[in-house]
């Protein structure tokens, strides 16, 4: 009976994401790498950086994608002012489009990043022309969401609900805070990954201090 316990006890913490009996929770990679984006969001000052680590997520297959893995560029940034064209290094590649309700595949050049963190600065400039002003004055993010998809950012009828579903899924990694005002200006903070420690490191931690 102990062991049908104890293995019910087992898959339990696993399910609710705790480790062999520590306290700290177990994270996907997806959700290791959530929170990284989330992280950079937040230190590139944007309002709500749940979202923007959510549209990171999905651009590039949660990290995953050549764009990001080689050109540091997780939030499919594209190269198409004229004043980006001279001034920006970009790489062409192939991507998924959505024209007059149908996929197609086309080249388009996309921004080359030194690393990841800077992408998320290169983003907040892409976005503070007058075409995304309905993004910055979003009220929440999924207002902002539905006004980044509105205003051009991406050509698939799903992205705003798509990066809704993927900020719902990990909202409990984060804490929610309201955007900030200039009557009451709140700093959004940044979220620590747990360091899962071993059972067998905190038996030999037990013995030193025997």
């Amino acid at each position: 009976e102990g062991g049908v316990f104890a293995g019910f006890l087992r898959n339990r913490m696993d399910r609710v994401g705790f480790n062999e009996g520590g306290s700290s929770p177990i994270l996907s990679d997806d959700q290791k790498q959530y929170i990284e984006f989330y992280n950079m969001a937040v230190k590139a000052g944007l309002d709500f950086p749940e979202a923007v680590a959510a549209q990171a997520s999905l651009e590039s297959g949660h990290g995953k994608s050549e764009l990001t893995t080689k050109y540091n560029n997780p939030l499919g940034i594209k190269v198409k002012r004229l004043s980006e064209i001279d001034t920006q290094e970009a790489v062409n590649m192939a991507t998924r489009e959505v024209e007059e309700g149908k996929d197609v595949v086309r080249i388009e050049p996309f921004r080359v990043f030194k690393n990841i963190e800077e992408s998320f600065l290169g983003y907040k400039d892409k976005i503070s022309v007058s075409r995304y002003n309905k993004a910055r004055e979003a009220k929440n993010a999924d207002e902002y969401l539905k006004a980044i998809q509105n205003s051009g950012y991406a050509t698939d009828p799903e992205y705003a609900q798509k990066t809704i579903n993927i900020k719902n899924r990990y909202k409990n990694l984060i804490k929610s805070k309201p955007k900030p005002t200039l009557e009451s200006p709140m700093k959004i903070e940044e979220v620590v990954l747990p360091t899962r420690v071993s059972l067998k490191e905190r038996l030999a931690k037990r013995a030193e201090n025997a």
